[in-house]
């Protein structure tokens, strides 16, 4: 979902050390499936995270699922900060990094399959600001066990 650069000074409230941080999702797991895991190396490369469940509902195969809107697409995520969140004023459906998270539905943070803790929010991709597509990926971090997740609400 995204590949952060963590060598910019702009991703400092990330608190996360290394040189980047990819951030994975599945299309089909989070928008079907809940929140979707991976484990973070210290060069900042991303695996599935071992304890993902992949639903049991999903086809063998993903060729009939067409690749996101986003892939291999530079995305530029604008720095909100909190109070922006809450700004009636403010496009709610965003795409973002940092602050808090513009819900599409109900607020929805991951809880960290390593610690149980409540993952911290670190950006937002709404697929609305691509043709023919709806909804607003999230991705959390939890840092101390080096795990990222991601979810997805639409309308």
């Amino acid at each position: 979902m995204l590949e952060i650069d963590l060598t910019d000074r702009a991703f400092a409230f990330l608190s996360f050390p290394g040189p980047r941080l990819s951030i994975l999702t599945c299309q089909r797991c989070t928008c079907y499936g809940g929140a979707f895991f991976s484990k973070v190396d210290p060069d900042g490369t991303a695996q599935p995270h071992p304890r993902g469940i992949r639903p049991k509902w999903l086809p063998d195969t993903s060729q009939a699922w067409p690749e996101p809107a986003w892939r291999n697409i530079g995305v530029k995520l604008t720095p909100r900060r909190a109070i922006q969140a809450a700004d009636w004023c403010m496009e709610l459906k965003s795409s973002q990094i940092g602050g808090l998270p513009c819900w599409v539905q109900d607020s929805d943070y991951p809880r960290c399959p390593d610690c149980a803790k409540s993952m911290t929010f670190i950006a937002q991709l709404n697929e609305g600001d691509f043709p023919a597509c709806e909804g607003t990926y999230y991705a959390f971090l939890c840092a101390s066990c080096r795990t990222t997740a991601t979810n997805y609400q639409q309308t």
